[in-house]
């Protein structure tokens, strides 16, 4: 586990679900534009989830399979290494794949699935994601937007916020770092309502 990282120095970015929608949109045509059929889409869980969702709905795609990677504990915080809690046990021989995730931010998430597809003797795959932190040690195939910050998505604000209010030592300090939350796009009703939830 790396040391806490002073969540006051953490830069948010805080995308919105209709610019989430728009940069899939515009993902699943480049897609289409420069790949064969996509048999399968496989979402690494939890974040790739609804991205692997929408995604198959744009590129019609009928089977959609999870696999689950235990990495993040925090903001900013990981395991040294992750680790597959939910390996895959179907046959997938002969299927063109899309992985689909959230984010590459260290990229370490895509590369362990990936290294458990070829394993299984898989090698037609293409790896999307939303966004790319220039740190990560893979390049997905498909990437939207490239940023050095933490990115807090609409599908898991509740989490965010829970581990901010239980990582800072103050009420005040916590105040401060929702407020940069909310000035890095997160609607202060939301979060007025989500800490209501949460303390």
């Amino acid at each position: 586990m790396r040391g806490t990282i002073v969540a006051s120095r953490v830069k948010y970015e805080v995308p919105t679900w209709n610019k989430i929608y728009d940069s899939l949109l515009n993902q699943s045509q480049k897609i289409q534009k420069q790949t064969e059929k996509i048999d399968l889409i496989l979402g690494i869980s939890k974040g790739g989830l609804i991205p692997a969702r929408i995604l198959a709905d744009f590129l019609q795609v009928s089977e959609i399979i999870t696999i689950q990677v235990k990495f993040y504990i925090g903001i900013a915080q990981t395991h040294d290494e992750p680790k597959i809690i939910q390996p895959l046990t179907v046959n997938l021989s002969g299927k063109k794949i899309l992985v689909v995730d959230d984010i590459a931010d260290t990229g370490k998430s895509l590369k362990i699935v990936i290294e458990h597809l070829e394993s299984l003797g898989i090698t037609e795959i293409k790896t999307a994601t939303l966004y790319l932190n220039n740190r990560s040690v893979i390049k997905p195939d498909f990437y939207e937007e490239i940023t050095d910050k933490w990115v807090v998505f609409p599908w898991e604000i509740k989490e965010t916020v829970q581990k901010i209010v239980k990582e800072h030592k103050s009420k005040r300090e916590s105040k401060r770092e929702i407020k940069l939350l909310i000035e890095s796009g997160l609607p202060e009703q939301t979060a007025e309502k989500v800490i209501k939830i949460v303390q």
